[in-house]
């Protein structure tokens, strides 16, 4: 998350067009690469935006822009539409940075359509939802993001706290557990190259691995516990 507070002006077009003129605001930039720009009232709402997919450049101004005071351009291209946002600065009062790491609720929720998808066969169902009343056997599958590499299946199984190790930036790796109450039925890790949970790549690293996960004499039901995505 880039956060930055300046002096600037902004004009969308595109679908719609709008301008800000020269005021103090807060800009952030998201990992997701959405641009946001807020001002010190109106709530919650950015006075502008831009939603992903989107990339942004940061430009030169030119004549006219920097005999107007202008030090440097924000251009937000929308990938999919002609809709484009500049942001001219004048003056940066602020501009840092912070890793926020994963959250686990956008992970949760971007991985299961393609674990659905790439389930072995369509009787196995994954949800978050744990039955009421608990299911007896308990069978669920734990999925451990980067975890310790002396980590054991069964004490994940007997509800022990996983231990992980630091993530490395494009590596998505997971610790697949296929817990019957509290052991395990089956286990594997995998790893492969990705942007994010939305990657490709991730709906085929999860197709081969329930291939080991799950075999024709397990049940056919998986509870996923979103609470160990670090």
């Amino acid at each position: 998350m880039r956060v930055v507070i300046a002096s600037c002006s902004v004009d969308y077009d595109g679908r719609l067009t709008a301008h800000l003129p020269l005021a103090t605001r807060l800009l952030m930039v998201k990992a997701d690469g959405s641009v946001l720009i807020h001002s010190d009232g109106g709530s919650y709402k950015p006075l502008n935006w831009m939603s992903p997919p989107c990339a942004m450049a940061e430009v030169t101004p030119d004549e006219t822009e920097a005999a107007e005071g202008v030090t440097a351009v924000w251009v937000v291209q929308h990938a999919k539409s002609e809709d484009r946002l500049r942001i001219r600065l004048h003056e940066v009062h602020s501009d840092t940075a912070h890793d926020l790491g994963v959250d686990p609720g956008v992970v949760a929720r971007d991985l299961l359509p393609a674990m659905q998808a790439a389930k072995p066969r369509p009787a196995l169902t994954f949800t978050y939802d744990r039955p009421i009343p608990p299911a007896s056997p308990d069978y669920r599958l734990v999925l451990v993001f980067d975890p310790a590499n002396d980590l054991n299946a069964d004490p994940v199984c007997a509800g022990d706290p996983p231990r992980f190790q630091p993530g490395k930036p494009g590596r998505f790796y997971v610790y697949a557990i296929y817990c019957r109450n509290d052991r395990a039925m089956s286990f594997t890790t995998a790893w492969t190259q990705a942007t994010g949970p939305n990657d490709p790549r991730i709906e085929q690293l999860f197709r081969e691995l329930f291939m080991v996960i799950f075999t024709d004499q397990q049940q056919r039901f998986a509870e996923l516990n979103p609470m160990l995505i670090p």
